[in-house]
């Protein structure tokens, strides 16, 4: 839960932040074309950059604060996986261990105990993070222009369709491969300790495990660098995508610009949420 609270409170602070150098880059602009005197003028501006530390130092903080309920939160539940994986395994029958689909449940379990969970709870908090600031930097981008919150919405869509459909994608091919992955471990294991080594040298098997071992490996990278590929050429399309509307968001904010109806600090503050959202 506390770190619930954190996570909302460091994604409204870059909205806090933007707001604040908007207003401080408009005192400056407008000190440019003001009568005060130049003390005047700098005082006026040096409120808004005292709240700029303020921001910045409430973001160290928060930043380290995370770090140690991030720290704690994995070895939890790190440990609290290895002792279902420990119960599940004293409670199952003896029969499951002549079981080979048995052990390739018990490798994956084993292979993800220590980060598997915690990727997921990682993952989970980032999206949480990315919905928090897609709808504070949105709301601040649809109050000034509805176009432009527009075109930006355009390219999540095909993101979020690519990203679902690789993890559904990898997730499978874990499935498939499991036994060639034991396998391939199993013979790793047979060359690399002294358990087995007098056999190996005694009955010259080295050269045909490694053999076996590096075909296995072989056809693993193959298909993992197949599955890469095909989810970099969807990432990069939908990064045109993104770029392209980019380019009409920064085309219609120019305009709106040139034509005095936004200020600098407007312009300012689209383009760092542009960055952020």
């Amino acid at each position: 839960m506390a770190k619930v609270v954190l996570i909302v409170i460091n994604s409204a602070l870059p909205l806090a932040k933007l707001y604040v150098m908007k207003l401080l880059v408009d005192t400056i602009t407008a000190g440019f074309a003001s009568t005060l005197s130049k003390e005047a003028a700098f005082q006026q501006v040096i409120v808004y950059i005292t709240w700029m530390g303020v921001i910045n130092l409430c973001e160290s903080i928060l930043g380290a604060l995370l770090g140690i309920t991030g720290y704690a939160h994995q070895k939890i539940t790190s440990e609290y996986m290895y002792g279902v994986i420990h119960t599940k395994a004293v409670e199952l029958d003896l029969e499951h261990y002549e079981n080979s689909s048995y052990y390739d449940i018990l490798e994956r379990a084993k292979g993800e105990a220590n980060q598997g969970p915690m990727r997921l709870v990682n993952r989970a908090d980032q999206i949480g993070v990315s919905l928090l600031r897609l709808g504070t930097m949105g709301s601040v981008i649809a109050i000034f222009d509805w176009r432009v919150a527009v075109l930006l919405t355009i390219p999540i869509i095909p993101r979020i369709w690519v990203r679902l459909k690789f993890v559904d994608i990898i997730h499978r091919w874990v499935l498939k491969r499991t036994q060639t992955q034991r396998w391939s471990g199993y013979y790793n294991n047979l060359l690399t300790t002294d358990q087995f080594a007098k056999e190996i040298r005694l009955f010259g098997l080295g050269e045909l495990f490694k053999g076996r071992f590096i075909e296995l490996r072989r056809q693993l990278l193959k298909e993992e660098l197949n599955i890469n590929t095909r989810q970099a050429f969807a990432d990069f399309c939908t990064s045109m995508i993104s770029a392209i509307t980019s380019w009409g968001a920064y085309a219609i904010i120019a305009y709106d610009t040139v034509q005095g109806r936004i200020t600098v600090g407007d312009l300012n503050l689209y383009n760092q949420a542009f960055r952020q959202a």
